[in-house]
């Protein structure tokens, strides 16, 4: 599993010997990407690089927003050949600039062209401006909702398998399953409804064993809840697995997490109270019924369907089951 951009921020903290040096590190991005990502360090000042060529930067728009400085520079110490958007903290809260940074470097692991790099990084800081704002902006009640599943199976599993298991949650990741191991995972997906109830999938890779790999084991987590004017919200789940995270650095990558959710847990006000009904999980094999990009044509892609869970009753497997082979 890649370093988190928090561990990577950590690393690079505690690497600084003269407040007053500057230090960089790369972020390692993978081997899809075609840009390169950068952190510094400078009198305690956090900045971020994105690495373009020369050319195709002179024809890019700079975005702005409110508490970063976002600039064109060259960066000799970098490499001279290359031009870079940096982005600067400009303010006191360096959780909230981690937060931004680990969306960037989500979005940027596919990158496979430098309008790709660009169009992202635009996307995440118009995200950012957004909740800049309006920071007490609330999540819909489908996102409440799923929100609240994550944080219950996160609760769970880190009583069984201990607070290292936060680092397997990749929930607030784009385009990433719920939670991933070195040859599994687990996909979780809520519902309100106990009558006809189904789920979304939404595309073709997420019920696919063998996206972006043959994963091994593939398995999702069903959790059906009910609207209820007490029950649990996403504070008190967050508050439930902040309780179980002894380690003072996992509780704060917890927090940046949510915060990249849009969810400060200290200011966020939920809107929506469930009461979980019950919880079933599933082993996700090659006669699951779902669509895969290898069941449809190539030009088909971002397919978004839903499936009635009252007909996998066959693939239904216990919670001891799946952990263990988690």
């Amino acid at each position: 599993m890649l370093k988190s951009v928090y561990e990577k921020w950590e690393e690079l903290r505690k690497g600084v010997i003269n407040p007053n040096d500057n230090y960089i590190a790369a972020y390692y991005l993978g081997t899809k990407s075609i840009t390169n990502l950068f952190f510094a360090l400078n009198q305690e000042k956090m900045s971020a690089y994105i690495e373009f060529t020369k050319e195709v930067l002179a024809e890019f728009y700079i975005p702005n927003i409110k508490g970063m400085k976002i600039e064109v520079i060259s960066a000799d110490f970098i490499n001279p050949n290359k031009k870079y958007i940096k982005i600067e903290n400009d303010t006191d809260n360096n959780e909230i600039f981690i937060a931004f940074t680990s969306s960037l470097a989500d979005v940027l692991v596919d990158s496979k062209s430098y309008y790709d790099v660009y169009e992202e990084f635009k996307n995440v800081v118009k995200e950012y401006k957004d909740y800049f704002s309006n920071p007490n902006h609330s999540l819909s009640k489908i996102e409440e909702q799923g929100l609240c599943a994550e944080l219950l199976e996160l609760a769970r599993m880190i009583e069984v398998k201990g607070e290292n298991a936060l680092l397997n949650w990749q929930g607030p990741s784009k385009n990433k399953r719920d939670f991933v191991f070195d040859k599994s995972a687990l996909e979780v997906k809520s519902t309100s409804s106990q009558i006809n109830t189904s789920i979304t999938i939404s595309n073709e890779n997420q019920l696919d064993i063998n996206y972006p790999y043959n994963l091994g084991k593939l398995f999702l987590t069903v959790y059906v809840f009910e609207d209820t004017d007490s029950g649990v919200n996403v504070i008190s789940c967050a508050n439930t697995v902040l309780e179980l995270l002894k380690s003072a650095s996992l509780r704060d990558s917890f927090k940046i997490s949510l915060l990249k959710l849009k969810v400060d847990i200290n200011e966020y006000k939920p809107k929506y109270n469930f009461s979980l009904q019950k919880n079933v999980y599933y082993e996700v094999t090659n006669d699951f019924p779902k669509i895969t990009k290898g069941s449809i044509q190539g030009e088909i892609c971002n397919v978004c369907y839903r499936i009635k869970v009252d007909g996998l009753q066959g693939f239904i497997v216990g919670q001891e089951d799946v952990y263990e082979q988690l």
